[in-house]
């Protein structure tokens, strides 16, 4: 997992890797710092119909040329057809209303950044962005790091932790030795419809290039 942290480029080490190459046991992580909740939480697991729905109806609807209303603005439209599709078949999932918000939120600020960086790249004549890029810009804007410290022992060693959340839940830790700072990745507690987001994000925006390109709007695939 990557992720930008203070302006810097931070790689997060898979907690299994961590553990092996620290000689820690498997109950370190996460769960070893706080508890999640799982009551009232929505799941996925037997929802998988309902959530090929959901993308067969955004890329449908992603504009194939130049759209009446603007580039940008059919990216509201998709963010209202997200949240209307994903609100149709909630049952199945059992979001609260807040998060459906939330998710549809989310899911028209990347596009909307997407489609501006595309735009914004046709102005200046620069090469467009690639949607890594810009999703990571956007995934690390959520960013929250605690200001709570967790203190852990190991080797007779005090070890600093700060635990790393994004829009999709907590997925890290931040594990200060007394020699060295570590960015391990854990997603325990992180939402499990993050990589179907990141999946769906990733084929509209490969849509939106396609259509922009036909339009004479980016000009390298």
């Amino acid at each position: 997992m990557l992720l930008m942290i203070e302006g810097q480029s931070c790689q997060f080490k898979p907690i299994k890797t961590f553990r092996a190459e620290a000689g820690l046991p498997s109950e370190f992580g996460m769960d070893l710092f706080v508890t999640k909740n799982y009551a009232g939480l929505g799941c996925i697991h037997h929802a998988g119909a309902e959530l090929q729905k959901i993308r067969a109806a955004v890329l449908d609807a992603v504009p194939r040329q130049q759209p009446r209303e603007g580039w940008l603005t059919s990216t509201l439209t998709l963010q209202m057809l997200f949240r209307k599709t994903l609100y149709a078949v909630n049952d199945k999932i059992g979001l609260k209303t807040s998060e459906v918000d939330f998710a549809a939120m989310g899911f028209g600020e990347v596009c909307q950044a997407f489609v501006s960086a595309l735009l914004r790249a046709q102005m200046e004549k620069q090469m467009p962005p690639s949607f890594s890029e810009v999703y990571l810009h956007w995934l690390s804007s959520t960013v929250v790091i605690s200001r709570a410290t967790y203190f852990h022992r190991h080797q007779e060693k005090p070890w600093r932790i700060q635990l790393v959340r994004t829009a999709y839940g907590r997925c890290g830790l931040i594990i200060h030795t007394d020699s060295e700072t570590h960015y391990v990745h854990d997603p325990e507690h992180s939402c499990p419809v993050e990589s179907f987001m990141s999946s769906l994000l990733s084929e509209v925006a490969h849509c939106f290039v396609v259509a922009m390109h036909q339009a004479n709007i980016v000009q390298v695939m």
